[in-house]
């Protein structure tokens, strides 16, 4: 099968890539950069710790600097678990975290 091609805006053909194929990967983000970081120095990370750092980096209202304002002590606010893993799912899909043994926990991947 002849590879796929679309035109660009000044009307020349390049390739598009097949879904087999690997796509170039985009830089990391400064919140995906750290979430790495925190994983190198500590092991592992929860969801909820990289929700934090994603939050972070938002400046949203409800989160300061990593959080830990909520009275139980663990995220900064009821999304930091599902954002953090929406972030760690991304990272997976780059091969560069993988889930670790207990539910929640993530760690490089080998």
């Amino acid at each position: 099968m002849p590879p796929s091609v679309q035109l660009t805006l000044d009307g020349r053909e390049v390739p598009v890539p097949s879904a087999d194929q690997p796509r170039a990967t985009a830089p990391l983000t400064a919140s995906q950069r750290e979430i790495l970081l925190w994983i190198r120095d500590h092991g592992q990370i929860r969801s909820v710790e990289a929700g934090a750092i994603v939050h972070a980096h938002r400046t949203l209202p409800c989160c300061s600097r990593y959080g830990r304002s909520r009275p139980d002590g663990i995220g900064c606010c009821k999304w930091a678990a599902s954002d953090g893993g929406d972030a760690l799912k991304r990272l997976m899909g780059r091969g560069l975290v993988r889930r670790g043994d207990t539910p929640g926990v993530w760690e490089a991947a080998s």
